[in-house]
């Protein structure tokens, strides 16, 4: 049914609530759980801000794909720059099998319009990939 599951992260806590969920799927299924996580290009360009970002973003993701692998998950980590929505986008529909798992905390009002929403964007843009929204708690 699903070739991989992709669970896309952004570094904040918040973000790894749906971790379980799309564990659980991979596992079950057999098939490779690819943590994305995008990163922006700095208002700045600095080969070594950048370096140090991305090794930042690496050890991070490093340190999930092993627990993963531990439970016996096969984990993948890619790591683009760019437009986060974009990149997203790009890479899930680079496979038409690929089921994504992205967590909301389901913000609405004048904190969504002031905080965005790359969940939203996705589900708009990705027309073609079968998602799991995981709604999470604000903390």
């Amino acid at each position: 049914m699903y070739s991989r599951v992709v669970l896309t992260l952004d570094g904040s806590e918040f973000s790894k609530c749906a971790l379980s969920h799309a564990a659980t799927i991979a596992g079950s299924l057999g098939v490779p759980l690819v943590l994305l996580q995008v990163i922006p290009y700095p208002a700045v360009m600095d080969a070594s801000v950048e370096a140090d970002e991305e090794a930042t973003v690496r050890r991070a993701l490093d340190q999930i794909a092993h627990d993963l692998r531990g439970q016996g998950v096969q984990a993948e980590i890619k790591i683009p720059w760019g437009d986060v929505v974009r990149q997203i986008v790009e890479f899930i529909q680079a496979d038409p099998d690929t089921l994504l798992v992205m967590s909301t905390h389901g913000r609405t009002g004048l904190s969504k319009l002031t905080m965005g929403s790359v969940t939203e964007s996705v589900l708009r843009d990705a027309k073609k990939t079968t998602m799991l929204i995981c709604r999470c708690p604000e903390g």
